[in-house]
């Protein structure tokens, strides 16, 4: 007895996009560096909150465009 739902296409996609946004967000940094007073540390996490809802809108209005 299988106990996991199928996944289309399109959601394992943005799904695999997303983890690997998060793991190149979280890949240790060990620059010093500071861009107008924040740490690139900040700045990769600014972008992954940024970043994870365009890809994830943009995978679910392609997935509505394939029906």
């Amino acid at each position: 007895m299988n106990n996991w739902f199928s996944m289309k296409k399109t959601d394992f996609i943005c799904f695999v996009a997303l983890v690997i946004l998060c793991v190149i967000s979280f890949l240790p940094i060990r620059s010093t560096s500071l861009i107008y007073g924040i740490a690139l540390f900040g700045w990769v996490q600014g972008l992954l909150m940024f970043a994870a809802p365009l890809v994830t809108l943009f995978f679910v209005l392609k997935s509505k465009d394939s029906k």
